[in-house]
């Protein structure tokens, strides 16, 4: 993901739009370590999270997890992110 559209993320989070989230489903393919540690920070944040986007978001964190990039991130980061797309059970 390029440095302007994770300013782009950014700016549309700090702007409550809830725009982001198509935004961030539509670019989480090219997603690196950074943008993930940037989604953590947002899903913890934010307070108008679609339900949707949850459950489309559930599949692409599963494989995120098993890359070694998902070794590297923060341990704050990564307990965030599996608690809002994590398993259910």
């Amino acid at each position: 993901m390029k440095w302007e559209e994770k300013v782009e993320m950014c700016k549309m989070h700090n702007n409550s739009d809830v725009k982001v989230y198509d935004f961030i489903l539509e670019k989480v393919k090219d997603f690196d370590l950074q943008a993930w540690d940037m989604l953590g920070t947002i899903v913890y944040s934010a307070t108008n999270i679609p339900d949707d986007f949850i459950e489309k978001m559930k599949p692409e964190y599963k494989k995120f997890k098993k890359t070694k990039k998902f070794n590297s991130l923060g341990f704050i980061c990564s307990v965030r992110l599996e608690m809002m797309f994590g398993e259910d059970e």
